[in-house]
């Protein structure tokens, strides 16, 4: 599905967020000058619960005729705990209800640019957004960021003023249009997923081999591993501190990004450190359940 042409929003005080772990950050109101952002700012955004559609309709009939955006994220990847798929008719189900009410969906592709798929996370159900949101992956480690919208929204796009430090950096913009040009050339989306699925497989029939029950959530290109049942990440944090002895550098409470430039011999290194890593927690494990 395609945005929509047609006038954006405007005068809606309310756009709606998925509710979040403690975590996750606050809006940025402080650097931004403009339309709208006074609503932002003063707290008037609601909260649904992700991948559940009836609490989106919920509150656009609460607010009915307020609705000025949807802002999600690709999948639910809050940082410390496990990671949820997006449902595919949840996706399209947010699409419909943003068309239904002239309102924009918003999609936060910051971390998941470029590593669900070229063309952008949703292209597979057929969800287009009408504003996105993009970085890391575009720059390669450089300092960039972009707004992707639709041509009816570069009005207001314009109608607001936002700082940055960065903004006018040539490095950044040229290591950007590399990365993507990169990317599309060697077919980068699908390597990370090929890489991606030896590194989960890996650490699945690991994990199994010690008896410990781990969840590997997330797509293949960004995974999490967490133990199962585990609050405090203490056996996660056994198991990273393991891995960097050996030479590993895994983050133990936030998703991990699958690189282009990993090879088949790489992951299999990474494999060798993970496999004695989990010999050494199944030890502790074996006797906390003594």
């Amino acid at each position: 599905m395609s945005s929509r042409d047609r006038n954006p929003p405007t005068g809606r005080p309310l756009p709606l967020g998925p509710r979040q772990s403690p975590t996750a950050g606050r809006w940025p109101e402080d650097h931004l000058i403009g339309v709208g952002v006074e609503q932002i700012a003063e707290g008037k955004t609601a909260y649904y619960t992700y991948n559940d559609l009836a609490s989106v309709e919920k509150l656009v009939t609460e607010h009915h005729g307020d609705l000025a955006g949807v802002i999600v994220s690709p999948f639910r990847h809050d940082a410390g705990f496990d990671q949820e798929m997006v449902d595919p008719a949840f996706a399209q189900g947010l699409r419909r209800i943003c068309d239904e009410n002239d309102a924009m969906l918003i999609l936060d592709e910051v971390r998941t640019g470029f590593r669900m798929s070229f063309g952008g996370s949703w292209q597979q159900y057929g969800v287009r957004p009408d504003l996105s949101s993009w970085s890391k992956a575009i720059g390669n480690g450089y300092p960039v960021a972009a707004v992707l919208g639709a041509e009816v929204l570069r009005e207001a796009a314009g109608s607001f003023f936002v700082t940055g430090t960065f903004w006018f950096s040539a490095v950044p913009m040229v290591a950007a249009l590399a990365s993507i040009a990169l990317l599309e050339e060697h077919d980068g989306v699908t390597h990370m997923f090929a890489r991606g699925n030896q590194l989960v497989s890996g650490l699945r029939e690991q994990a199994a081999s010690y008896s410990l029950p781990v969840n590997i959530t997330g797509p293949l290109t960004m995974p999490y591993l967490s133990f199962a049942d585990e609050t405090d990440h203490q056996f996660m944090l056994a198991w990273t501190a393991e891995c960097a002895a050996r030479g590993v550098s895994v983050h133990p409470k936030h998703n991990w990004f699958m690189s282009t430039a990993l090879s088949e011999a790489d992951v299999a290194s990474v494999l060798v450190a993970t496999d004695a890593a989990f010999g050494e927690v199944a030890k502790r494990y074996s006797l906390s359940e003594q």
